[in-house]
């Protein structure tokens, strides 16, 4: 700031100053008056507008005043407002630490609002990643937790996911079965709905067992989970047209049951016969009086009682199964003119089969032979299983079939069935087998197969099978069936032993199927057998059995493959519906010991039965094996298989008769 030079003058003694440039007051009088508190006098030297004492912080600099506009960062305070030159927005923070010095709210100790964009503490981060592990949130399940990203190391069954996969933290191997239901959370191969594989020691299903290929593979009947021998010689424990069945939980026990046959037990009178019934699926080996719940013995000698048992249902619609028991040789009504006896559910007591009986159906006439009984089905719609007979020398060996609608509960001859289909001519022996196959056409009703194993359509003993659709009354002939289907040659023996069967579901379609064996079929061999399978609907009209879907071939020659068939139920667990063929006579485990060969759905084609599933071989010579489904007797899931060995010796006792029981299993 400039001085003003003053000069003073004193006056006098009385110490009177007078200063140049002090004002001076002039009097009317003239007489001058010195100002006595004289003031600088305050000059805007730069020409702003502005002194130094109006606030310019810089009176040598025009653009400094407390007018002017801020120029940040240069050094200069323009505006004279004294604050930092490098701190524009005011916060403390100069320039080269604050981020952003247009926005007060944004400095290195600001706090961070996450996820709008901008860096409030200055930190240099993304403003995406609040856990600062380089993961932004849009991809970071956990953005407040560092050790939570997607490059992040999974730590399982703690409840986090670490590595923000979403899947479940109790699921290692991502096969959606957490870990406390599946037994190896670290192999996605194996869960609870995962298929057994064999012998790969490894438990692929979780069911507690490490399982070896269980039926799915080649191997004697005395691996089987059970051995069942007669309780005494010559007993034939398993023989019969089938002599085996399975009914469901008949015992009301709450387990499946299974009836089997022993039609020369003798405890009573000669060959009266007896049925079993064996509660679950047991195990080990041991004589079958030991562990079946219920005996239930024929009523008089050389009734052959047990010769057909079926599992046929609920007949009287009480909610419990039934039980259908046929004595072919019974001479109520004539000298083998056979009986079909009805026992409605629950059966759970020891009883003679004619006093236990909830109605009786006799043969026509003597030498009949009617009584093999037979899973028929609903046939006429009323949502009452039915009975199906069968009489294959009936009307001089026409032989005929009937069925008997639920309740099935009047006693009567067989003359007054609601149904009754005679075959076509005499010796064709309709019903020399016979079965329900299920629904072929998808209408609703039960369909049914009958054999004629002497129709000579196709040649002599060539044999055909007459499906007739459900729905049917009265009197019917068979030549009017829906469908005849013929062998392929003479002598095929088509219908022969137990070889008409429904498959299920064998290809998925939602319409049933069925299997025929022919056990002379000489395509592979002179003799080896056959079986075919044909998928539904059935076509209408006559035709060969060449023209089946599948056809199944025996191996060898005389191995009369086909004697027995039947439909295994599912197996496999795969969802598709399996087959079981009878080679009575095979010589794969013992000579004319006989096997049993195991196809899984779905099939087509030629196939030999060589390259079966599963190959169940006899355990000594001429046990004459035969096979049918046992339903699922240990409630797995799965259907199991039961084999019958109607010759064989338990020990010193000759011909006792055996059955082995063997479980569903994956493959």
């Amino acid at each position: 700031m400039r001085l003003v030079s003053r000069v003073c003058v004193f006056a006098g003694l009385s110490g009177l100053m007078a200063c140049s440039g002090d004002k001076e007051d002039a009097s009317s009088s003239g007489t001058t008056v010195l100002d006595m508190d004289p003031q600088p006098v305050d000059v805007d030297e730069d020409g702003d507008g502005y002194t130094s004492a109006m606030g310019d912080c810089d009176d040598s600099n025009a653009d400094v005043n407390p007018d002017a506009e801020e120029v940040w960062y240069d050094g200069v305070d323009q505006d004279c407002d004294g604050l930092s030159d490098y701190d524009a927005d005011g916060d403390t923070w100069d320039d080269g630490d604050d981020c952003d010095d247009t926005n007060a709210d944004v400095s290195p100790d600001a706090e961070e609002v996450w996820y709008d964009g901008v860096d409030q503490d200055c930190d240099g981060l993304s403003d995406y990643d609040a856990d600062g592990d380089t993961w932004d949130d849009g991809d970071d399940c956990d953005d407040t937790n560092a050790d939570v990203s997607p490059d992040a190391e999974e730590v399982w069954y703690d409840g986090v996911d670490q590595n923000c996969d979403g899947r479940s933290d109790y699921d290692a191997d991502g096969d959606t079965w957490d870990d406390g239901d599946d037994c190896d959370d670290t192999n996605a191969e194996v869960s609870p709905d995962a298929v057994e594989v064999c012998d790969d020691g490894v438990d692929n299903d979780c069911d507690g067992t490490v399982s070896g290929c269980g039926i799915w593979q080649d191997q004697s009947v005395s691996v089987a989970e059970a051995t069942l021998y007669g309780d005494a010689a010559s007993d034939r424990l398993g023989q019969g047209d089938p002599g085996v069945a399975a009914l469901g939980d008949v015992t009301g026990d709450g387990s499946a049951d299974l009836a089997v046959s022993a039609i020369f037990e003798s405890t009573v009178e000669r060959r009266q016969g007896a049925v079993y019934l064996v509660s679950g699926l047991p195990s080990g080996t041991d004589n079958i009086g030991n562990i079946a719940p219920v005996k239930l013995l024929g009523d008089d000698a050389n009734d052959w009682a047990g010769y057909a048992v079926a599992g046929v249902g609920d007949l009287d619609g009480d909610g419990t199964a039934d039980l259908a028991i046929g004595a072919t040789r019974d001479d109520t009504s004539g000298v083998d003119a056979g009986v079909a006896f009805v026992l409605h559910g629950p059966v759970d007591a020891n009883d003679t089969i004619a006093v236990r009986a909830d109605a009786t159906f006799t043969g026509e006439a003597a030498g009949d032979i009617a009584g093999e009984v037979a899973v028929a089905g609903d046939v006429d719609g009323d949502g009452l299983a039915d009975l199906l007979v069968g009489a294959q020398w009936n009307g001089d060996k026409a032989g005929a079939a009937y069925v008997v609608f639920g309740p099935a509960s009047t006693t009567g001859s067989l003359s007054a069935a609601d149904i009754v289909y005679r075959g076509v001519a005499t010796d064709d022996e309709v019903s020399s087998s016979l079965s329900g196959i299920g629904d072929t056409d998808g209408d609703g009703l039960a369909d049914l197969a009958i054999a004629g194993k002497n129709v000579d359509l196709a040649g002599d003993n060539a044999g055909c099978i007459y499906v007739v659709l459900g729905g049917d009354t009265g009197e019917q002939n068979l030549g009017s069936a829906d469908s005849i289907l013929t062998g392929e040659s003479e002598s095929s023996d088509l219908g022969f032993g137990v070889s008409v069967a429904g498959a299920g579901d064998v290809n998925g379609d939602g319409y049933a199927d069925a299997i025929f064996g022919a056990k002379s079929d000489s395509e592979a061999a002179e003799g080896a057998g056959a079986a075919y399978v044909v998928l539904g609907p059935v076509d209408s009209g006559t035709w060969s059995l060449s023209d089946a879907d599948a056809k199944l071939l025996g191996e060898t020659a005389n191995n009369f493959t086909g004697d027995s068939v039947d439909g295994a139920g599912d197996l496999d667990g795969d969802g598709f519906s399996d087959v079981v063929v009878g080679s009575g006579y095979s010589s794969l485990g013992a000579e004319e010991g006989g096997a049993a060969y195991i196809v899984r759905g779905p099939m087509e084609g030629s196939i030999s039965l060589a390259d079966a599933d599963g190959i169940l071989r006899a355990a000594a010579a001429q046990d004459r094996l035969r096979v049918r489904s046992a339903g699922d007797m240990d409630a797995d899931g799965l259907s199991d298989v039961v084999v019958t060995a109607q010759l064989a010796d338990d020990g010193d006792a000759a011909d006792a008769g055996a059955v082995y029981l063997f479980r569903g299993s994956g493959l």
